[in-house]
């Protein structure tokens, strides 16, 4: 069985408006700082999304240090979405850290198929460490 480490959770309440074609950060979690150098970390997330126009399909990514090396832990292939349309989609996954030092998390979103922006209108990102 594995110990747990610690652990986060972070909403984003405030409207992200996603461009056109652009992977879209649709919140961050904060660092978590794994006590030893074999820690995974269990992630999921859900974002809420208001399809832009024309667009055809979604992808949805989990990312570790989005603002450093920026790894896809996960991405989902292109899931069919209609111009309009109101998604929920949800992501997880299980991140083994490849060293000790503090990790984050990020969810973002990338519409495809059309012109027109879409609008993350609420997204939400726990992450918990356990022993690896």
């Amino acid at each position: 069985m594995s110990q747990v480490f610690g652990g986060d959770a972070v909403n984003n309440t405030a409207s992200t408006t996603v461009t056109s074609t652009t992977e879209t950060v649709g919140v961050t979690g904060n660092f978590l700082n794994p006590p030893f150098g074999n820690a995974k970390a269990s992630v999921s997330g859900t974002v809420i999304l208001t399809v832009g126009t024309g667009m055809t399909s979604v992808v949805v990514r989990l990312r570790r240090n989005p603002n450093a090396e920026n790894v896809a832990v996960v991405t989902t292939g292109a899931l069919t979405a209609a111009a309009g349309n109101i998604m929920l989609l949800d992501l997880q996954a299980a991140d083994v850290i490849p060293d000790g030092r503090p990790c984050q998390y990020a969810i973002s979103v990338q519409q495809a198929g059309g012109a027109g922006n879409g609008t993350i209108t609420f997204a939400s990102i726990a992450a918990v460490l356990i022993s690896g």
